[in-house]
């Protein structure tokens, strides 16, 4: 069974210049899953910090992913730990790489 994060593992990595890393246990939920989240806060939070500490571990450039309800949540826990935490959705990757291939297109064709 192909998940969102295989499908969109398999785009990024589609992207000429794009390098995805490798962190530790990808498979661990960055633990939002709305009512969980607000049922359980405190476990939450734990599971989401803890996230965050795996996906910094390789020092990427960005945090992509295809659920932004993760991202949100992740960021939000990163700056109240003030933590850096740069994040994209994995749309916004797309859409750049196909911007910045149409520009680079263009001007080769000008």
């Amino acid at each position: 069974m192909t998940t969102a994060v295989d499908a969109a593992t398999r785009l990024l990595s589609s992207i000429e210049g794009l390098e995805l890393l490798d962190y530790p246990e990808p498979e661990q939920c960055c633990g939002f899953g709305g009512v969980f989240a607000v049922a359980f806060p405190h476990l939450s939070g734990a599971i989401g910090r803890r996230k965050i500490e795996h996906l910094l571990a390789p020092g990427p450039d960005l945090v992509v992913s295809p659920d932004m309800s993760c991202l949100l949540h992740q960021r939000g826990l990163a700056e109240r730990g003030g933590i850096d935490y740069p994040i994209r959705h994995v749309a916004q990757i797309l859409r750049d790489a196909r911007l910045a291939g149409a520009a680079g297109a263009s001007a080769a064709a000008g």
